[in-house]
């Protein structure tokens, strides 16, 4: 599901639900997600067991859902391992101010 006035372009969504005025930049890849309104992912994100908050901004070229030893240290993960991204806890690492 994608909600009203979001924008996914190029992108591969899978067994997720997008909100209301989501930006999902070319390339990103979601697998088993929730997106909440007004989330901007970046170019070439790779998202997978996310749920993220309303307004959080996901740079290009994250990865998450990938390895759950570096989630744990960045993100709240839920008892099934489900990682809970916040605007607070999302910020760009260095090799994501590089890539894009």
């Amino acid at each position: 599901m994608i909600g009203q006035g979001s924008q996914c372009v190029e992108t591969v969504i899978h067994r997720s639900v997008v909100g209301r005025g989501v930006r999902i930049d070319r390339g990103a890849y979601l697998e088993d997600c929730v997106i909440l309104d007004g989330v901007h992912i970046g170019s070439n994100a790779r998202l997978r067991r996310v749920i993220a908050d309303r307004a959080t901004l996901i740079p290009a070229y994250s990865r998450i859902g990938y390895k759950t030893s570096d989630d744990r240290k960045r993100f709240h993960l839920s008892p099934s391992g489900l990682a809970i991204l916040s605007p607070a806890s999302v910020q760009p690492t260095e090799a994501m101010r590089h890539a894009s």
